[in-house]
């Protein structure tokens, strides 16, 4: 190296290339290799393609270990590796080039693992989505591994929740919340939305809860009827079936609102399907009517069919109130009315 910078270099650099290449192929120590100075310093050398392939090449060596890491030194210099490809994007790019490189550094995040430091793990993640924020399938795999980290929480404390650990949760679903609207495509957005309010609600986060079930319909009312896929129109109503579908099995457990009501996400789930495009003699209409019907015949039940631990659902807070009952029928018949 020393050498090489003294002369033109251009010369050795085809050797330089092939040892590099045969030392990944070879080492059986990927993170010893990885944090030499030496070996960095030779990487440097290289002209910005050239690095740019080797810089792949490591990190596809890194992500091939069956095992995960929680060194912070390999999780730095793999990290700067990331970087640097994501840094060579731009306009000119190719869309190939652009997936690969965003699978790659998907996949190196799901080798990050602190174990019980989940706090470090966080740390890790905030850094990710500023050094990574044109890749959404990178901001998408990082919601994902978020809710996971919350969940983990979840399982170290088997569900009782000290204020530490209620907070970190909290600091979560607050990551999630600021990454989502980032991401482009409703089509990605909505999942991730129900997916977070469903990890809230199971930790006792009640107000985080009905945030995220309300930018899930909120989604859902941006939704068009039509979209373009494969060079053909074709309806978004499967999607939307799936969708609701998955809303609603949440929302049975989802408690009321002490100011907007018992049913004020019920409500407005049906406000919105009550405006989306539906195709003339629509069975997936008629399918998530009759789903909105049983959740609210759940409604109705003295018990509901499952509960989530330390959260009161509608059956404990409103015990069959006449106000309640009395709402809830008015709601079933515009159901019933909508699929007659």
């Amino acid at each position: 190296v020393k050498f090489s910078r003294q002369s033109d270099a251009s010369d050795i650099m085809v050797y330089l290339e092939r040892i590099i290449e045969v030392i990944i192929q070879e080492t059986s120590s990927f993170g010893s290799i990885i944090t030499s100075e030496y070996f960095m310093s030779i990487l440097d050398m290289f002209k910005s393609e050239k690095k740019n392939a080797l810089c792949k090449k490591l990190l596809l060596s890194f992500i091939s270990s069956p095992s995960t890491t929680s060194d912070p030194v390999i999780i730095h210099t793999v990290f700067d590796l990331a970087r640097n490809l994501h840094d060579s994007i731009d306009a000119l790019t190719f869309s190939d080039e652009r997936q690969q490189i965003s699978d790659l550094v998907c996949r190196f995040v799901e080798k990050i693992d602190f174990g019980r430091d989940l706090e470090q793990q966080l740390h890790v993640y905030v850094d990710c989505r500023a050094a990574f924020p044109n890749f959404d399938n990178v901001n998408e795999k990082l919601v994902n591994v978020t809710a996971c980290l919350a969940m983990r929480a979840h399982a170290l404390v088997k569900g009782k929740h000290t204020r530490k650990t209620a907070s970190f949760v909290k600091a979560c679903l607050a990551y999630c919340h600021i990454t989502i609207p980032s991401i482009e495509g409703f089509y990605r957005r909505m999942p991730l939305f129900l997916l977070c309010g469903r990890v809230a609600l199971f930790n006792q986060c009640i107000a985080q809860a009905d945030t995220f079930f309300t930018e899930t319909i909120n989604a859902i009312e941006k939704v068009p009827a039509q979209v373009v896929m494969q060079r053909s129109r074709r309806s978004t109503e499967p999607l939307l079936t799936e969708i609701v579908k998955n809303l609603v099995a949440a929302l049975v457990i989802a408690p009321g609102h002490p100011q907007e009501g018992p049913f004020f996400l019920t409500k407005r789930l049906l406000n919105v399907l009550g405006e989306y495009s539906w195709q003339s003699g629509s069975k997936a209409k008629i399918s998530l009517y009759l789903q909105i019907a049983r959740l609210l015949c759940a409604y109705g039940q003295k018990k509901l069919p499952y509960h989530v631990q330390a959260v009161e659902s509608n059956d404990t807070l409103y015990a069959g109130a006449s106000k309640y009952q009395n709402e809830l029928k008015s709601m079933i018949k515009i159901v019933m009315g909508a699929i007659v």
